[in-house]
């Protein structure tokens, strides 16, 4: 009792969309089914798995763990090469690059991981939210600055 999805994921190697389901089943067995069928109708279906396993035994642990571990696998980083057109670039290169850089937009916000903690599935990571633009960046309006620059003048609001 009290275990989590994510708990009896590891433990048995089976993923946590398959650990849904099992408990969905033994929930709907134990409150829409057994209530009607009784203790009979559950000693033969016992039975009858047992049946079933001689012919074809149940290996269950581990079912999934092929593809949990691909999924624990991450990505491959690959190492960029630098080339003499990277670090000294033509002259009209460089203006093209840095017009179209200008145009561009900069990221309204970034994550950046500061601080991993715990172990194995329960492990988290801490990250800061670095806001660029927007609600929540550090750049003040045009009506604080002018409230902050006028506050204690003749011109005060």
């Amino acid at each position: 009792m009290g275990a989590t999805i994510k708990d009896l994921s590891l433990k048995y190697g089976i993923l946590p969309q398959r650990v849904k389901a099992i408990v969905f089943q033994r929930h709907l067995y134990w409150q829409e089914v057994y209530p009607k069928m009784g203790e009979t109708h559950m000693r033969l279906a016992f039975e009858r798995e047992m049946l079933y396993a001689t012919d074809f035994p149940f290996v269950d642990y581990g079912k999934d763990l092929k593809l949990m571990s691909e999924i624990e696998k991450g990505i491959q980083l690959v190492r960029v090469k630098r080339s003499d057109i990277d670090t000294n670039p033509p002259e009209a290169v460089k203006q093209k690059v840095e017009a179209s850089l200008a145009k561009m937009k900069p990221k309204r916000q970034d994550f950046i991981p500061e601080d991993f903690t715990g172990k194995g599935g329960k492990a988290y990571i801490l990250k800061n939210w670095v806001v660029h633009r927007g609600f929540g960046s550090p750049i003040v309006s045009k009506i604080f600055r002018d409230v902050v620059r006028l506050t204690g003048s003749k011109n005060e609001f």
